[in-house]
């Protein structure tokens, strides 16, 4: 269905409403620095110009609204544009209102939110083909984990419109309702999806690298407050986070960081990285992420955060 709450989940709760009018003014340019809620000062493509005056941030809603429990709204300092949330300034960048502006939404921004519609199918239409261009690639296979042989490659974009959208929303559910520690891991490994976010291969093993993504995979496991970290890692004044996302458990997280391996093996720098998040937040990672081939399940995360320059 296409409307406000799907619209919301496929978009970070509206962010990429403001982050593609931003870059399709300026596509050179960083859209915005987000730091927890809060996206920053931003130019102001409603404007001729376009001065930094747009202030952006993620708000919770009140319990009452059927909307997802947050969204992002706008405030520019100069007082060009009124006060309101991504839908009312899409409405006036787009100059279209209703259900006629959900729809140009879904297919301006390739949500794809058509009922039947399967990112992963083999038939790709020309904008999705054209998204796939752009970014790291990494590769992406159908469960069980036993499966080696990658479907295809996809990008960042994509893998986060599967995690946001609903796809594994039903098998996350299930996971997390079975109490079972060994059954709940039998079900991971048999029924997610999952990609290799630190390259493409042509099979899921070390040797069969074919190109690195300058991706990190980075996985921390049994945290006792996600969220409260969640927002911490996004902070981190060190790693960029290019995706970051609630684990299939839901009580860990994938943290994929922009990496320069220039002089450094992936082995080399994930050691560092590894030392440095012991040392910063007192958390041993999954020593996994060491192997560049490291399988990264998709679960369903509403909440999940893309980098603006990946969207």
């Amino acid at each position: 269905m296409i409307d406000k709450p799907s619209i919301l989940r496929r978009t970070n709760y509206g962010i990429r409403l403001y982050t593609h009018a931003i870059r399709e003014r300026w596509p050179d340019e960083m859209a915005m620095k987000i730091s927890g809620d809060d996206c920053g000062i931003c130019r102001n493509p409603l404007t001729e110009d376009g001065p930094r005056t747009l202030h952006i941030w993620v708000e919770k809603l009140p319990s009452e609204q059927r909307l997802p429990d947050r969204i992002a709204r706008h405030h520019d300092e100069i007082g060009f544009v009124a006060d309101g949330d991504c839908f009312d300034f899409a409405e006036r960048y787009y100059g279209k209102s209703g259900q006629e502006l959900l729809d140009y939404l879904n297919s301006e921004l390739n949500l794809h939110l058509e009922p039947g519609w399967n990112p992963y199918s083999s038939h790709l239409t020309p904008q999705l083909a054209k998204l796939s261009d752009e970014g790291p690639r990494c590769s992406f296979f159908r469960a069980p984990i036993g499966n080696v042989t990658p479907e295809r490659e996809v990008t960042l974009a994509e893998v986060y419109t599967y995690i946001v959208g609903d796809q594994a929303y039903e098998r996350t559910a299930k996971l997390r309702s079975i109490s079972d520690p060994k059954e709940a891991r039998r079900y991971n490994a048999l029924h997610f999806d999952y990609i290799t976010a630190s390259g493409t291969f042509t099979s899921r093993k070390d040797e069969c690298l074919v190109q690195h993504s300058g991706i990190m995979t980075i996985d921390i496991d049994k945290i006792d407050n996600v969220d409260d970290l969640f927002d911490r890692l996004l902070q981190d004044e060190y790693l960029e986070t290019a995706l970051l996302f609630r684990s299939p458990s839901g009580n860990g997280l994938k943290w994929r960081v922009s990496v320069d391996l220039n002089g450094f093996t992936h082995a080399q720098y994930f050691q560092g990285i590894s030392g440095y998040i012991h040392q910063t937040y007192g958390i041993l990672i999954d020593q996994s992420g060491k192997d560049v081939s490291r399988a990264c399940f998709l679960a369903h995360d509403e909440r999940a955060y893309l980098n603006p320059q990946f969207s």
